[in-house]
C-alpha cells in the first residue's frame, strides 16, 4: 500500500527540477517502499565503477554478496537515449542483473548481459504520469523490490518478458509479409473459408475466381458458368430402366437398396435419399457438398441447405449439418437419387433397391433345407457340432448353433450385422433380436455382443433360422455342415 500512496504522491506534486531532485524526490522513496534500505549500505549513491567503462553510477542496489541492479539518473527534461551506452557498460561490467536508465518520471529497464543492441535489451519502460498506479506498483514490485532481486526472480520474469517482446516484434515484422503472401496468391483454404462465410451469411456461395478477386483487391470478373447449375441428369438417370427389377413403384414400400456392393436397410424413400447422399459424402468429402449446395432444381428451389427451414420437409443427411428436402413421392425420390449418383457419373446400375417384406431374405435352400443332406437333422437328434466355412464348432444343443452362427456373423461383418439382425422380424411382427432382454421369450445373448436372440425355437426352426442368418450376406446353406 505504501509504494501505491507514494506513487500518488508523486503525480500529484509538481516535476524535479534537477538530477538531485529527482534521485531524493522520486527515486529514493520508490526504493524505500521496494524494502531498500540506505542505513544498511544496500542503497550505495555515486558508485565508483572501473574497468573500460571507469567512472561513477548514480546508485547501486547491494544484495549480501554482491551488486544486484544499478541505477543511472537524470534530469527530468534530460534525454534518456544519450546515456543508455553508459549504463549498460557499467552493469555489464559490474556483472549486475537489471539496470535502469530514469529521470524519475520515465524508467528504461534493462537485462545488460543479453545479446544484440542496447533497445533489444531493454525489457519494459514505466512512465509514472501515464501508466495505471496498480500496472506502476506491480512491475516496480516485480523487477525492482529487494526480494525478488536478491532471490533472482526479478531476473527471471524479466527475461520472459524480454523474450515474448522479441517474439511480438519477430511476428509484427513477419505477419504483414505472410498476408501479403495469402493475397497475392491465395490458397484454397483460404477461398474455401471466404466461400463459406459468405455462404453463412446470405446463402449464396461465389466462384473460387471471384473470391481470389476480392482477395487481391483487383476488378470481380463476371464468371459465367461452364455449365447450368443443376443436376447434370444423363438420359439413363432421368428415366431409370423400366426393366430393372430393383426398380418400384409407389405404391411398394423400400426394405433397403444396394449401393458399390453394400446392403443398406430402409424403412422408408426418404431414407434411401440420405443415405444415399451420406454415402457419396463420405466417398468424396466436402467436395459433394459444395456441388450439391450450388445445384437447384428447374423451379429455382436449392438441392440442400444448412437452413432447414427453406424446405418444406428437411431431412438432414447423417454425420453432416446440412439438409435436403425429402417431402417427395417416392417416384420424386428415386429419381432424385439417381440424379445424384450421376453428379459423379455412376451408372444407375451401381444402384439396386430392394422390396421384398422387412423379414429375413430366405433362400430356396434355406427355406427347405435339402431332405438328402446326411447332416440335417431331424428334431429328436441330438447335435454334436457343425462346419462353417471350414472350421469345426462343438455344440451339445440346438441353440448354442445359433448363438455361434450369429457370433462368426458378427466377427466377420462387425455392428452391420448387428444393425441389420436389429431390423428384421418375424411373419408375425415378433423381433429376431434385441438389446433388451425382457423382449423376447426365451433371450440367449450372442457372444462378445450385447444382442440377445430368440431361442424358444425347436430344432427344426433353430435350424431353418441359422440357415436365414447366413442367407442375409447370401452365404449359400452349403457353407454350413451340421453335424
Amino acid at each position: 500500500m505504501a509504494l501505491r500512496e507514494t506513487l500518488e504522491t508523486i503525480r500529484s506534486v509538481p516535476d524535479p527540477k534537477d538530477e538531485e531532485n529527482a534521485k531524493f524526490q522520486i527515486i529514493a522513496p520508490i526504493l524505500g517502499d521496494l524494502g531498500w534500505n540506505p542505513a544498511r549500505q544496500e542503497i550505495l549513491y555515486e558508485y565508483r565503477v572501473g574497468g573500460k567503462a571507469k567512472g561513477s553510477v548514480d546508485i547501486a542496489l547491494k544484495g549480501p554478496n554482491r551488486l544486484v541492479a544499478l541505477i543511472e539518473a537524470k534530469a527530468p527534461k534530460e534525454s534518456l537515449a544519450d546515456h543508455v551506452e553508459q549504463v549498460l557498460g557499467y552493469a555489464f561490467f559490474e556483472g549486475v542483473d537489471i539496470c535502469v536508465l530514469t529521470n524519475g518520471l520515465e524508467w528504461w529497464l534493462y537485462l545488460p548481459r543479453e545479446d544484440g543492441p542496447p533497445d533489444e535489451r531493454r525489457f519494459t519502460t514505466l512512465l509514472i504520469k501515464k501508466n495505471s498506479i496498480e500496472q506502476l506498483a506491480d512491475d516496480f514490485e516485480t523487477f525492482l523490490a529487494k526480494n525478488n532481486l536478491i532471490g533472482g526472480q526479478a531476473k527471471k520474469r524479466a527475461k520472459q518478458v524480454l523474450d515474448a517482446k522479441h517474439q511480438a516484434a519477430f511476428l509484427n515484422a513477419e505477419l504483414p509479409r505472410v498476408w501479403k503472401s495469402m493475397l497475392d496468391g491465395p490458397d484454397d483454404e483460404l477461398v474455401e473459408l471466404v466461400r463459406q462465410r459468405t455462404y453463412e451469411k446470405v446463402n449464396l456461395r461465389p466462384e473460387p475466381e471471384r473470391v481470389t478477386a476480392v482477395i487481391r483487391g483487383g476488378p470481380v470478373p463476371s464468371i459465367v458458368p461452364k455449365e447450368p447449375l443443376t443436376p447434370r441428369v444423363s438420359p439413363a438417370s432421368k428415366q431409370p430402366p423400366r426393366k430393372r427389377t430393383s426398380q418400384t413403384r409407389a405404391s411398394i414400400r423400400p426394405t433397403g437398396f444396394r449401393l458399390w456392393g453394400r446392403r443398406y436397410e430402409i424403412r422408408t424413400w426418404k431414407d434411401m435419399l440420405l443415405q444415399v447422399a451420406q454415402a457419396l459424402h463420405q466417398r468424396y468429402g466436402t467436395e459433394f457438398i459444395d456441388l450439391l449446395l450450388d445445384i437447384q432444381t428447374t423451379r429455382g428451389n436449392p438441392y440442400a441447405s444448412r437452413n432447414p427451414s427453406v424446405f418444406h420437409a428437411a431431412g438432414q443427411i447423417p454425420s453432416t449439418d446440412f439438409y435436403i428436402e425429402t417431402a417427395m413421392n417416392a417416384k420424386n425420390t428415386t429419381k432424385r437419387v439417381y440424379e445424384l449418383l450421376n453428379l459423379y457419373h455412376h451408372p444407375p446400375s451401381d444402384l439396386e433397391i430392394l422390396k421384398e417384406p422387412l423379414t429375413p431374405r430366405v433362400s430356396p435352400a434355406s427355406k427347405q433345407p435339402p431332405r438328402k443332406r446326411t447332416s440335417q437333422p431331424r428334431a429328436s437328434i441330438r447335435p454334436a457340432g457343425f462346419r462353417l466355412w471350414g472350421r469345426r464348432y462343438e455344440i451339445r444343443i440346438w441353440k448354442d448353433m445359433l448363438l455361434q452362427v450369429a457370433q462368426a456373423l458378427h466377427q466377420r461383418y462387425g455392428t452391420e450385422f448387428l444393425d441389420l439382425l436389429l431390423d428384421i422380424r418375424t411373419t408375425r411382427g415378433n423381433p429376431y433380436a434385441s438389446r433388451n432382454p425382457s423382449e423376447i421369450r426365451e433371450a440367449r445373448q450372442i457372444p462378445s455382443t450385447d444382442v440377445y436372440l430368440e431361442t424358444n425355437l425347436s430344432a427344426k426352426d433353430i435350424t431353418k433360422r441359422v440357415y436365414e442368418l447366413l442367407d442375409l450376406y447370401h452365404h449359400p446353406s452349403s457353407d454350413l455342415e451340421i453335424l
